[in-house]
């Protein structure tokens, strides 16, 4: 035990036991759950927990919570907050190379409903960002 004596030994047990805690909440939410999908779908986005929580209108402590396990989220909060994800995945890849900027949660939002509401589908936005890249 002489190797983790001092400062230093404090930082090297600190480290360990955080890899562990954050390997340890890794695994605490199930795979096929509406959390799991949602932490996916975030890293795919590239979309902070913070910008998650403001665009579901969740507490960020509540959705911290669950993507780490501790609490499970409503299921009619997690099923808003996947289908709005999912929603929002699929117009991100349709506008590809273009981006949604992922700064403003509220403008996004707002974004959102208004492509759900007028009717906009993926794949009209696909071909719309086709006929603009062949120059039609």
């Amino acid at each position: 035990m002489a190797q983790f004596g001092g400062l230093h030994g404090y930082r090297l047990r600190q480290k360990f036991w955080k890899f562990n805690f954050m390997t340890d909440n890794f695994y605490a939410v199930p795979r096929l759950s509406a959390e799991a999908r949602i932490r996916d779908l975030a890293y795919e986005l590239r979309a902070s927990n913070a910008f998650v929580a403001a665009l579901g209108k969740v507490n960020p402590t509540v959705l911290s919570n669950a993507l780490r396990g501790i609490k499970s989220l409503d299921n009619q909060v997690a099923s808003d907050l996947l289908a709005t994800l999912t929603y929002l995945m699929q117009i991100s890849e349709a506008l590809r190379p273009f981006t949604i900027p992922m700064s403003n949660a509220k403008e996004t939002r707002e974004l959102i409903h208004q492509l759900q509401s007028a009717g906009v589908t993926p794949e009209s936005v696909r071909e719309g960002i086709e006929k603009i890249l062949e120059g039609k």
